[in-house]
């Protein structure tokens, strides 16, 4: 059993100065600086404007009185901070809005495996009964295979697929069109998306195989439906309207992370998030929380050294 964070209040702040073992901190490959033992500050969300000055961003995934510390690299995406909070003064010279990036495919197996257990706990205390686990390729099977085997050590065992994403190419006219991605599957069997990670002349498509949704269906599977992140209202809502077409019923939606509003539920459908993560802009001191993008997160985990606080 690994050893809880040690905590020690700072004079005159309402925020903690905590030590968190090597065993519950999930570090990213590319961070060659995590040591055995991390300093952090605990610092109140939105008591106080922050700012960030290293290459990653740590969250807390795990429980408050013992935190598992997921280190996720920024990086730039479309957006700029107008779009976002038109008040909020960035860097002029750097106007691109930052993500904390999950990517799946970057992640030693444990750290899967972790992610996956703190998913089941949180779907477990929502009482969510599943039969079915089903994610969006590549980023949300890497996750949902990891449940799914979990839930089968459990004893549990439960039945595992894959929505696919559109297959791009070039109609008769040479415009880019993204089709179906195999041949027995029709282009009815999809659904298009907004992804907040995808370029508008890429428009995604989710699609299911016909033949295993019917059967699905006709065993009144309960799904649960998996993916890394909840960027905006793009490939969660378009996987559920996918299901839905089918007439599957999705029991439960979760994620590791969400970028979206704090809700628990999605279309009426229970959702289980382990993280809220805001999206960052540069400002003189480093990478700041944009203001208005991390209600529902309770605490900022502040590498010591690597953080400036403002006023």
């Amino acid at each position: 059993m690994s050893e809880r964070p040690k905590t020690s209040s700072e004079t005159g702040f309402s925020r903690e100065r905590i030590s968190i073992p090597r065993e519950r901190i999930l570090a990213h490959f590319l961070d060659r600086e995590i040591s055995e033992q991390m300093t952090f500050i605990k610092e109140p969300a939105g008591k106080n404007r922050l700012a960030f000055t290293g290459d990653f961003y740590f969250a807390n995934i795990g429980a408050e009185d013992n935190p598992l510390i997921l280190e996720l690299r920024f990086e730039p995406t479309a957006l700029t901070p107008q779009d976002v909070n038109p008040n909020f003064q960035a860097d002029l010279l750097d106007n691109q809005v930052r993500i904390a990036l999950l990517m799946t495919n970057e992640r030693y197996q444990n750290d899967l495996e972790q992610m996956g257990r703190e998913i089941l706990n949180q779907v477990e205390k929502r009482e969510i009964e599943f039969d079915a686990v089903v994610a969006p390729d590549s980023l949300g099977s890497k996750l949902s295979q990891e449940i799914a085997r979990l839930r089968s050590a459990e004893g549990k065992p439960v039945y595992l697929t894959s929505i696919q994403k559109g297959k791009a190419g070039l109609d008769k006219k040479g415009n880019l069109k993204v089709g179906s991605p195999k041949p027995w599957i029709s282009e009815e069997s999809g659904v298009k998306v907004n992804s907040g990670t995808s370029h508008t002349g890429s428009r995604q498509k989710l699609y299911l195989d016909p033949k295993i949704a019917e059967e699905m269906a006709r065993r009144k599977q309960k799904v649960l439906l998996v993916d890394d992140a909840r960027l905006t209202e793009g490939t969660i809502n378009s996987a559920v309207a996918l299901l839905k077409q089918f007439n599957l019923e999705v029991a439960g939606i979760a994620t590791v992370l969400n970028e979206g509003s704090p809700v628990k539920e999605i279309d009426s459908i229970p959702f289980v998030w382990l993280t809220k993560l805001p999206l960052f802009a540069r400002t003189k001191d480093g990478l700041e929380p944009i203001p208005g993008t991390f209600d529902g997160l309770e605490h900022f985990y502040c590498p010591s050294g690597k953080t400036i606080f403002k006023a």
